[in-house]
């Protein structure tokens, strides 16, 4: 469904995994995570729309898109048109066409997911239409020759890499075990590893694990797998996760239906990384856990703006 529309003679989209996909791949509880940079990029375009000599003359308007909508993890275009046309039929602008909509659209935040990202990423290029994500961390997306309207607020995936690299290092960590999925986060993230990993020959990646989900929907039995082959690798306990937070909860509940509570320590990036929603219900399996994420700046005037909302004070 649209989170929020407000009309303006300039609008930029968003698109944010407000109800992310539950263990079984259907829409779930809203995350609060999301819910915040929604209610972020509605406080900026307020705060600028309030300021008449920055933009004079110009409204900002906001239509926000829940990922959700997009019913598959990435489907290509298809996905993302029914996600826009979904998105339109509960939009509050009822009197609005598809083309009404989006013919005055100059610019997209988002998305969380960096494969999310490289779709929609392609489907603006042709408009020129810029796009800004606080969270898609892929490598990939540097390519300017593919990309040359996608850009971030966080640092890619070969910064986290280089920051993991450092981490074992110092902690002396020689050996560890490295669980993947095969998108374009997972995939590139490994890629970044093995290339940084080349300056620290005394660190060694045992085995590497690929959870499969481009072609299929990961099952129970896909995690048991991956879950029963860590334990059994007595060897190593050091574990990093290059996983998106579903995926992660997925195998930290089948670590758990095991039993094997505390036998690993976990090394988790930025898409887990300071979420308990993550790890709520887990924190036997999790505890000890070292994760990272990039440095995010203090904004004490949307703080007291967040804090103080009602759930009526919403739009």
């Amino acid at each position: 469904d649209t989170v929020s529309y407000i009309p303006g003679s300039l609008i930029l989209a968003g698109d944010f995994y407000v109800h992310p996909f539950d263990e079984r791949y259907q829409c779930g509880d809203f995350d609060p995570t999301e819910v915040v940079l929604v209610e972020m990029m509605m406080y900026t375009v307020r705060t600028i729309n309030s300021n008449v000599t920055l933009l004079p003359g110009v409204d900002l308007g906001v239509f926000i898109m829940d990922h959700c909508n997009a019913n598959n993890h990435v489907d290509g275009y298809s996905a993302i048109v029914e996600m826009i046309k979904s998105s339109m039929v509960t939009s509050s602008c009822s009197n609005c066409s598809s083309d009404d909509l989006l013919e005055n659209v100059v610019g997209m935040v988002g998305s969380s997911s960096s494969a999310w990202s490289i779709a929609l990423a392609n489907f603006l290029n042709p408009f020129s239409i810029p796009m800004v994500s606080p969270q898609s961390s892929s490598s990939e997306l540097s390519n300017r020759d593919r990309f040359p309207f996608f850009f971030r607020t966080i640092p890619n995936d070969e910064a986290l890499s280089l920051s993991l690299c450092d981490i074992l290092d110092t902690l002396g960590w020689r050996y560890f075990n490295l669980v993947f999925d095969d998108s374009s986060y997972g995939s590139g993230l490994l890629e970044k590893i093995s290339e940084g990993l080349e300056d620290y020959p005394d660190i060694c990646v045992g085995e590497k694990y690929k959870l499969e989900t481009e072609e299929k929907t990961p099952t129970d039995s896909d995690y048991m797998k991956i879950a029963e082959s860590l334990i059994s690798n007595t060897d190593i306990n050091i574990v990093v996760l290059c996983l998106v937070k579903s995926y992660a909860k997925n195998l930290w509940q089948a670590v758990q239906s095991i039993g094997a509570n505390s036998s690993f320590t976990w090394i988790v990036f930025d898409t887990i990384s300071g979420d308990y929603d993550a790890i709520a219900g887990l924190e036997g399996v999790v505890n000890g856990a070292v994760g990272f994420q990039p440095y995010s700046g203090d904004y004490p005037d949307f703080k007291s703006y967040f804090t103080g909302l009602l759930p009526n004070e919403t739009e």
